[in-house]
């Protein structure tokens, strides 16, 4: 009788101490970076919705920042040539590119990463001081001819970005009476050199007749 019960202890302890791990587990999961399936896009539709602009281009090169005051993560800012805009377009200028900021390695997770330069993309954004900021949830992601077409049945119509404005002609006034001044300080030497010529010319004709 009691080798079975001793048993049947065991047994009891071996589960609850596995019962406490997977407890343990879940909690320290809850904690940490946002899961993979938090961070699934909500649908184009509403990701479109909730963006302040919405652009396809193609990533030129990415600077990777630590966050200040030791704050967890790092900060991922991405320079980006536009092709198309969807939605947003006034305020989408092409001027140096665009900036594209993401957080990564954050407890609120979902982040773009660092993309590879090269690489075409789809930008769902909200307007982050100077700069745009993105994430994985909130539809961004690699351009696809599946992506592109459902944004095209919601935006039929893209275009290219707004190109900067030319800068604007400056005239500078020309002071005239100083100019007809100068001329005429420059032309005066001329004309003596033409009137003595002439003199010249007048006295050898006397001399011959």
């Amino acid at each position: 009788m009691i080798a079975p019960l001793a048993r049947r202890l065991g047994g009891l302890a071996a589960a609850l101490a596995l019962s406490g791990s997977v407890v343990v587990i879940g909690v320290v999961g809850a904690a940490g970076p946002a899961s993979a399936a938090e961070c699934v896009s909500q649908g184009v539709a509403m990701s479109a919705r909730q963006a302040a602009a919405i652009f396809s281009g193609t990533v030129e090169s990415a600077e990777v920042t630590p966050l200040p005051d030791g704050q967890q993560g790092v900060e991922v800012v991405h320079e980006v040539t536009v092709d198309l805009v969807y939605k947003g377009r006034p305020e989408v200028s092409a001027d140096n590119g665009l900036r594209v900021r993401t957080l990564r390695g954050t407890i609120e997770g979902c982040d773009l990463g660092r993309i590879p330069s090269g690489t075409d993309y789809v930008f769902f954004v909200r307007a982050d001081g100077d700069v745009w900021f993105a994430t994985r949830n909130g539809g961004t992601a690699a351009s696809t001819a599946d992506l592109v077409s459902r944004l095209e049945r919601i935006y039929p119509n893209p275009r290219p970005p707004l190109m900067p404005e030319p800068p604007e002609a400056t005239f500078t006034r020309v002071d005239t009476d100083t100019a007809t001044t100068s001329l005429s300080r420059a032309a005066a030497p001329g004309a003596a050199m033409v009137l003595i010529g002439l003199l010249g010319l007048f006295v050898v004709r006397r001399v011959n007749s």
